[in-house]
């Protein structure tokens, strides 16, 4: 059996794969973690199969960029949205241009899956790898294939960290305009531009 089939197999026996099967008595029952599973499926990181698939949509792909502004700009771009919203009685997160700003927030700490992808595909002359995840060099997963049809990413905890610090800027955002106007419950008429911010939002 291919390590690359092995490892898809749920409470699969890693010393079994390995060859080491006189510890198994000593590791019966334990299920590998994911890094474990990644190490083993980069046997097969390069391995091209005939497995048809769809390109990633970079579009909803996050991936490296370079910072767009400083951190304290993005603080307060981040707070003077969130207050924007509010002010237009827009429900919290749902302005679509949140998720524009977040994206290039988070994706100054994200890893470079664009190149990782490329690299693959060079390698495997355009196929899919047969273990239908793409890792960088260190071996650490980037993404993988959905049953659905698409790339899905394995977000990094420097993602979800600082994914992390943008709801929590923009929660508080929204919730200081709340405290100061009263709680928005209904879209006003038109949008509505505010001047006037606090002297001191990050406080």
């Amino acid at each position: 059996m291919r390590v690359s089939e092995a490892a898809k197999m749920e409470n699969f026996d890693i010393n079994k794969i390995l060859g080491t099967e006189k510890s198994k008595t000593k590791s019966a029952g334990i299920n590998p973690s994911r890094d474990e599973v990644d190490a083993l499926l980069q046997v097969d990181r390069f391995t091209p199969s005939n497995v048809s698939f769809n390109f990633p949509n970079w579009n909803n792909m996050i991936s490296k960029t370079d910072p767009i502004m400083s951190d304290e700009e993005f603080e307060k771009a981040i707070w003077e949205m969130a207050w924007q919203d509010a002010a237009n009685g827009l429900s919290r997160m749902s302005n679509p241009q949140v998720a524009e700003l977040r994206r290039a927030f988070v994706s100054v700490v994200s890893p470079d899956r664009k190149a990782a992808f490329a690299q693959t595909m060079s390698q495997t002359g355009g196929k899919m790898p047969i273990n239908q995840i793409i890792l960088d060099n260190n071996g650490n997963r980037l993404m993988h294939y959905s049953p659905n049809g698409f790339w899905l990413p394995r977000n990094t905890n420097e993602e979800r960290s600082r994914l992390a610090d943008f709801n929590r800027m923009y929660q508080e955002a929204y919730a200081a305009y709340e405290k100061e106007h009263g709680k928005v419950e209904q879209p006003q008429k038109g949008p509505v531009t505010v001047n006037r911010m606090p002297s001191n939002p990050f406080v």
